[in-house]
């Protein structure tokens, strides 16, 4: 515990303990472990999951799956649920396979995956996910975040000789600060929680200048790359650079010295960049392969608004989590800037009050680099754009960077804490106090004044125009969120005005004491926006909709539509698609857009409107894609010749009792209608909708699905194409609960208003309706197929509108260099070969195709997945083989007559290499411990 400055008095054996300062520490800590217990707890005893699974059941085929369950806490958190969880989850679930988790085949004709640090699962805060199950890793990996916060914290402000108490309040400061809540379960956190060790160890290194120094830094910068978002890396990085220089000069270093201090920081980044070559070597393989950093694109405009900063004490002033649109610009999870009015109090106190016994080196510096971070975050202009002639910051939402505010924020509040602890100890003259002046003239006096007036002028002012964003709807909770504000940030005040100016020490230690409280409410109350747990039942369940694809789909592909089976999140099941969330090379988004033109929603998140997949699910593009299956939306019309129908004004009650339509005749895809306003459902109902046979009465086809809410235009898909054409039937609609008003028909006022949606010459099927629609497309090729002949056209647009017009032959491969055609492999027209691929060979490796053919003449092998990216090979009977690009985005491997096994394999590109400029560094950085502990030894023995 946090005792008082040492004695001075001769003969004195130990310092004097401060009773005040004992109860700080076991506020302060205490404080910590109740936010880290209450915050994450419940999850860690079976209480839900730390994840934003609840997500999923606002989309097909989860949402009748799950049926009633409470409203999903965060409605901005689906990355986590459908990329960051499932690919990790991947990693580890191949490995204790005994697999390769070096490919994900199931997104996007397949993307790189264990190779790459992107999971974040090498970094020591992901040890969770090797030992928990789903449900538990999560929350600890959270609560490893916390710890490591705080031991960085610890161990840096120890070495800034600030008392113990206020390591406690940096870290509570730190982890509820908007970066760091707002990015929980993504990667970004588990880098962000390992800054302070990083300013730790360069402290270290740049003032003590021994070599031995440079491995902690290592270690730590292997720790943050290891973590899986080099963004917040770079940015510490740089943060720690200008730290390093600042105390190597100010610690009284000759240039020598300072130099030297340099070099040994530096050392210590690059030892800790080549210890984790092994997966920073593969990462730069795909950059520079793969990724197209142009989308990525910063301006000097793309700043973060400056009203934004209004969040920094009053965080819902940016939008409700729980609503999947925000107001302002922006998503809040990319805007959200909480510090806390009291952690601003307090740094404030350390600038604006009176001269403190205890200083924080370096202090000016932070205030400096905040005030620099804030510009670049929130004004930009020519000051970003400097910025941003250096890397990283021309690529990256400058946004990210308020990992730093959040970070010199914490320090700067600790150091207004420390001297506010330091101005309640009781006074003593056996304590070696350094002179300080205890009064202001006049002068310094209004100044500070009239500074402490401007700063909350300002942030009223801020304050005021960020509530011009605010809709009317929104106002009242923004208006009781500035309101607790106001009274925090007033109870906080008048503490550090006691805790600075009381004369009983005892009211200045209780009032000092009780600020890490006031930190701990409003922290606890944006996590509890933020950090919702969800229910297990949520947690990937198995629905009739995976099982189906999981039973038929074998080696071949489905596609989504609009946010069905969240692209992406099939990773969790083993499932092939051919869109997804994950980065996909150039040539596999031409594909995808061939289909249609919005099908990437961002440049790593693909899936096709169902409006346009309802007119292009017969595309040649999808056949040679291996797609044979796609998803629909239980409310998404089906693919199909629209007939539409007259309505009344008036309407007929839908409840319990069916509700009838007028008679139609022959098959049908699509049975649409039109509620009037909402209906009246308290936790949800199931909407039954069957076909029912005229003259005698039978269901014909029948569906049944689950809904929360129900409202305007509605269709319901059945399995009713295999209705004859002169069968006359009637539908009948039917809800479990509730009621509704549906409109009803001009020809029969009794009668519900129903369009149809009838089956059109397309090859497709419906297989399945209810959670999902599942259409079935008979034309798809295989995914993996043999091709007689060859057709080669080297103009790229050229390529692509061959294969969207269904130019190419499905006996053909389309290749793009004529150098890779023989005369000999060309069939003569009309002829075929009497060839067979039989992938029943194929091992259970996710990164690689194996195939065993059989053919009478030389044709081609040929794969429709994403391997243009460096890494994939090719082998026939064991021996290498020339893998030729081919069908704009896949490969083909030229086979010649007879049987073969063919094996197409990928191969992580740089990881031998990476592997071994690690295993060079890890020797380089066990000699310099070695050197150190023998130098230590002789230096022992000498004295």
């Amino acid at each position: 515990m946090f005792t008082a400055l040492r004695r001075t008095t001769p003969g004195a054996s130990r310092p004097p303990v401060w009773r005040g300062g004992i109860w700080m520490s076991v506020i302060a800590w205490g404080s910590l472990a109740v936010f880290a217990i209450l915050s994450v707890g419940p999850p860690l005893v079976g209480v839900g999951t730390f994840l934003g699974t609840d997500l999923l059941q606002n989309a097909a085929p989860w949402q009748s799956a799950l049926g009633p369950t409470r409203p999903a806490f965060n409605a901005l958190v689906g990355d986590t649920v459908d990329t960051v969880v499932p690919q990790t989850w991947a990693i580890v679930e191949m490995l204790r396979a005994g697999t390769s988790p070096a490919w994900n085949p199931w997104v996007g004709g397949g993307a790189e995956l264990g190779g790459l640090p992107n999971s974040g699962l090498y970094s020591p805060l992901s040890a969770a996910w090797w030992v928990f199950p789903l449900s538990v890793a999560p929350g600890v990996t959270k609560l490893l975040e916390i710890a490591t916060v705080t031991i960085g914290m610890s161990l840096f402000l120890r070495r800034l000789r600030l008392p113990d108490p206020t390591w406690a309040l940096a870290s509570l400061v730190f982890v509820s600060s908007g970066f760091m809540v707002s990015w929980t379960n993504w990667q970004h956190t588990r880098v962000a929680a390992v800054i302070p060790l990083l300013f730790w160890a360069l402290d270290r290194a740049a003032v003590r200048r021994c070599l031995v120094d440079a491995v902690p830094v290592a270690i730590v910068v292997g720790v943050m790359l290891l973590g899986g978002f080099p963004a917040v890396t770079a940015y510490a990085l740089y943060a720690g650079a200008a730290w390093a220089i600042f105390r190597a000069i100010t610690t009284g270093r000759s240039v020598v010295g300072v130099l030297g201090a340099g070099a040994v920081c530096a050392a210590g980044v690059v030892l800790g960049v080549a210890l984790c070559a092994w997966t920073m070597v593969p990462f730069a393989v795909n950059a520079t392969s793969v990724l197209d950093f142009s989308v990525r694109a910063q301006t000097s405009t793309d700043s973060l608004h400056l009203m934004d900063l209004v969040s920094a004490f009053v965080p819902e002033i940016i939008g409700d989590v729980a609503i999947p649109t925000a107001y302002g610009s922006g998503s809040p999870i990319e805007r959200l800037s909480y510090v806390g009015i009291v952690a601003m109090l307090l740094i404030a106190a350390r600038f604006l009050l009176r001269r403190s016994s205890v200083a924080l080196p370096g202090a000016r510096f932070q205030i400096i680099a905040l005030a620099v971070c804030v510009v670049l975050v929130y004004v930009g202009g020519p000051a970003l754009a400097a910025a941003q002639e250096l890397p990283v910051f021309s690529n990256n939402p400058i946004g990210r960077l308020r990992v730093m505010v959040g970070f010199f924020s914490a320090t700067l509040a600790a150091a207004g804490f420390a001297s506010l602890i330091s101005a309640a100890r009781p006074p003593c003259d056996v304590l070696e106090l350094p002179a300080a002046r205890d009064a202001l003239d006049g002068r310094q006096l209004t100044l500070r004044i009239l500074t402490a007036l401007a700063i909350l002028g300002l942030m009223a002012s801020l304050t005021a125009t960020a509530m011009d964003e605010v809709p009317a709807w929104a106002e009242g909770r923004i208006i009781e969120g500035i309101w607790t504000t106001a009274g925090i940030g007033a109870a906080g005040l008048a503490l550090v005005l006691l805790g600075r100016f009381a004369r009983p020490s005892v009211v200045r230690a209780a009032a000092v004491g009780l600020l890490p409280i006031l930190v701990l409410i409003p922290a606890l109350d944006l996590v509890d926006h933020w950090w919702g747990w969800s229910e297990e039942s949520t947690l990937y369940p198995a629905t009739e909709t995976t099982d189906y694809l999981a039973q038929h789909l074998g080696e071949q592909r489905f596609a989504n539509t609009d946010a069905v089976l969240l692209p992406g999140a099939n990773t969790m099941y083993g499932l092939r698609s051919v869109g997804g969330h994950a980065y996909q090379t150039a040539e596999w988004r031409d594909l995808l857009r061939a289909v249609d033109p919005n099908a990437m929603i961002s440049p790593t998140y693909s899936t096709f409107l169902s409006s346009i997949a309802a007119i292009n699910i017969a595309s040649p593009v999808l056949d040679r894609l291996g797609v044979s299956y796609m998803l629909f939306d239980p409310n998404a019309p089906a693919p199909g010749v629209f007939q539409g129908v007259d309505r009344s004004p008036e309407t007929v009650e839908l409840g319990e009792e069916p509700v009838r339509s007028t008679v139609r005749t022959g098959p049908v895809r699509t049975i649409g209608f039109a509620i009037d306003g909402d209906a009246s459902i308290d936790a949800g109902t199931e909407l039954t909708a069957d076909i029912v046979d005229e003259a005698s009465g039978d269901v014909l086809a029948s569906t049944t699905t689950w809904y929360r809410s129900l409202a305007g235009e509605r269709n319901v898909t059945l399995p009713g194409e295999s209705i004859s054409a002169e069968t006359a039937w009637h539908a009948e609609i039917r809800l479990s609960s509730g009621s509704a008003q549906v409109f009803a028909s001009v020809d029969d006022p009794a009668a519900a208003a129903v369009a149809l949606t009838l089956p059109d010459d397309d090859g497709a099927r419906i297989v399945q309706t209810g959670e999902a629609t599942i259409i079935e497309r008979s034309s798809a090729l295989s995914r993996v197929r043999w091709a007689d002949s060859a057709v080669v056209e080297t103009d790229p647009e050229r390529r692509l509108e061959l294969l969207a017009d269904g130019a190419i032959p499905a006996t053909s491969v389309l290749l793009e260099r004529n150098e890779d055609v023989e005369t000999s492999d060309q069939i003569p027209e009309g002829e075929e070969s009497s060839a067979t691929v039989d992938l029943a060979a194929t091992e259970n490796d996710p990164a690689a195709v194996s195939a065993r053919t059989m053919s009478d003449r030389a044709g081609w092998l040929v794969i429709d997945d994403s391997l243009r990216r460096p890494g994939w090979s090719a082998t026939i009977d064991g021996e290498p083989a020339a893998l030729v690009p081919a069908e704009h985005a896949g490969a083909a491997v030229r086979i010649p007559a007879g049987s073969h096994d063919v094996r197409v394999q990928y191969t992580v590109p740089g990881l031998e290499t990476g592997v071994r400029v690690s295993l060079v560094a890890l020797g380089v950085a066990v000699l310099i411990m070695a050197a150190e502990l023998l130098f230590a030894r002789k230096h022992r023995r000498r004295r």
